[in-house]
């Protein structure tokens, strides 16, 4: 089954097409224009490079967050658009889900996984895992914290990835620090490809979704949305 995976709900964007587990494609690339542009031509690039044509595309999957408001946007209106041209169901994945499948459990000897993802203004969208039975489980579901809130949650060592980590680093408490391991050849980046790692995560996690059904996955509101809200309150 032909499928196109595509993520940007941070500053990292990502493009993948594969076919029974087999990558075909794969494009990334650290936001210095915008992911609208960089989404488009990635994907046509995509079909290009294999010969494909957008009806081959028998299934569409795509990130909704958290992360980044326009980035999620822009992800999400892609998903939408061409799951409409194309009568095509969409599978939706956390963020957060996408980090996660890019840690083998077998690799660390961490029983906590802690993924981080900026969401600006000294706040950080988290979301917790615990290895059972060789996999990774869901403790909590995608929150936002702040630096102070986060040095209360986590008490014990965490395997940390993500790429809020190197962001706010050096605001991290000594007491907090001592509980975030690190593994240097691990990727801080979210990328889609982790996607094809785990052959049955996609059919069995991800709910297929009909285009107006697609939602990005917004935790908190946009800064334009909280300038409003303080200024409505005034």
């Amino acid at each position: 089954m032909l499928t196109l995976a595509f993520d940007t709900s941070t500053s990292y964007g990502s493009v993948v097409l594969f076919e029974n587990h087999q990558i075909l494609f794969e494009k990334s690339w650290l936001r210095e224009k915008s992911h609208s542009e960089m989404l488009t031509d990635a994907i046509d690039l995509a079909l290009k490079s294999c010969s494909h044509k957008p009806q081959d595309i028998k299934r569409l999957c795509v990130g909704i967050g958290p992360g980044s408001f326009t980035g999620i946007r822009v992800s999400v209106n892609v998903a939408r658009s061409l799951a409409f041209a194309l009568d095509l169901e969409v599978l939706c994945v956390d963020s957060f889900d996408i980090l996660a499948l890019g840690v083998y459990p077998s690799k660390t000897n961490e029983k906590f996984l802690l993924g981080m993802i900026d969401a600006f203004n000294n706040e950080l969208f988290i979301s917790r895992f615990e290895k059972i039975n060789g996999e990774w489980k869901r403790l909590s579901k995608s929150h936002s914290k702040t630096l102070l809130d986060l040095g209360m949650e986590i008490k014990s060592p965490h395997l940390c990835v993500g790429e809020a980590y190197n962001h706010y680093e050096a605001y991290f408490s000594p007491e907090l620090k001592k509980f975030l391991v690190r593994d240097p050849e691990l990727s801080q980046y979210l990328h889609v490809k982790n996607l094809v790692q785990k052959s049955d995560f996609l059919d069995t996690f991800a709910q297929p979704l009909a285009w107006n059904q697609v939602q990005a996955l917004y935790i908190k509101a946009s800064a334009a949305e909280e300038k409003l809200n303080e200024f409505k309150t005034r």
